[in-house]
């Protein structure tokens, strides 16, 4: 049986759609920031510190989970998934009053 070929344009669709299900946290940031220079642009920093971190097991150091959160709207839980428990903890903590 001869199956009728799918549209270019079709295939291209699918593999964007794919493309942003798999996406990291790090690189949704990026993205969002235009570009692994333009994220490290707004922090900072380097962008060879930017692109280690997507080198690295642990990911984003947690000292710019929130600057990156407050830069690009990507949730410190996107950024380090393995610490959704500790952002949570942090989010439902009242900040203390001040004297």
């Amino acid at each position: 049986m001869i199956r009728p070929s799918r549209p270019e344009s079709l295939d291209l669709r699918v593999k964007l759609c794919c493309t942003w299900l798999m996406e990291t946290g790090l690189q949704k940031a990026m993205r969002i920031a235009g570009s692994g220079t333009d994220l490290a642009r707004l922090l900072g920093v380097s962008k060879s510190a930017v692109s280690q971190w997507g080198d690295t097991p642990d990911g984003v150091p947690l000292d710019r989970c929130v600057d990156i959160e407050r830069a690009t709207g990507v949730p410190c839980e996107e950024l380090r998934p393995d610490m959704k428990d500790y952002f949570t903890h942090l989010r439902l903590t009242p900040e203390p009053k001040a004297a």
